[in-house]
């Protein structure tokens, strides 16, 4: 059967597009795509909803800041202690108890205003090996869509897990392509020698952090 796309004398672009669309997958799943970790993550404190309009152009008012899990860490213990001696689930707390738990844990957080003039609106809570960077205008844009003024962070180490990298490893060897020849009007095969980038999975050490990310509104 006659083959139009190598017609020409010029070489199968179908390997070259099958090649290209592997490594373009490659990629996406390293970069990754869709919501973000701080998205992904995210949960709306007890009795808060969604904005009834999104704000992303007030990104760049939007402070973030780090604060120490020795300030945060005994924060959150506290408050699941007064989770777990309640006898109403936290989603029935009447207004006054849920406030006083809420100014509770503002106060730790180091905020440029009085814990009374502040609400949390939510949080993101999540664990990985590859850190993101909270300074990035990704979680300014989202916190300016909760309506959020200020996001104060914090992390811990949990310890060493195993994770796996893709190293390159690059080699050379002959490879043969069939090509059309309109000289002699036929198909040949074209020996060349090119390289060849092969990734191989390895096991690393690397250290799992635990993330907390509050999300605080100006009253």
């Amino acid at each position: 059967m006659y083959d139009r796309s190598r017609a020409s004398g010029r070489l199968d672009p179908m390997r070259y597009i099958t090649t290209t669309a592997a490594m373009v997958a490659a990629l996406l799943s390293v970069i990754g795509c869709g919501p973000s970790v701080w998205e992904r993550s995210f949960a709306y404190e007890p009795g808060r909803a969604p904005p009834s309009s999104l704000s992303a152009s007030r990104a760049d008012r939007v402070v973030v800041r780090n604060v120490p899990w020795g300030r945060v860490g005994p924060a959150l213990k506290a408050e699941q202690q007064h989770v777990v001696e309640s006898d109403k689930h936290r989603n029935d707390w009447p207004a006054g108890p849920a406030r006083a738990s809420e100014l509770a844990l503002l106060q730790e957080l180091q905020l440029p205003i009085a814990a009374d003039d502040a609400e949390l609106i939510g949080r993101s809570r999540f664990r990985t090996t590859q850190p993101p960077n909270p300074n990035a205008d990704g979680l300014r844009r989202f916190a300016a869509g909760l309506g959020a003024d200020y996001v104060i962070w914090s992390s811990r180490v949990l310890g060493k897990v195993d994770t796996i990298k893709h190293e390159a490893v690059r080699t050379e060897r002959w490879r043969s392509d069939r090509v059309w020849n309109d000289n002699r009007k036929r198909y040949e095969y074209v020996r060349r020698w090119e390289p060849e980038t092969t990734w191989v999975p390895v096991v690393v050490k690397r250290d799992e952090v635990w993330w907390v990310v509050f999300y605080v509104r100006q009253r």
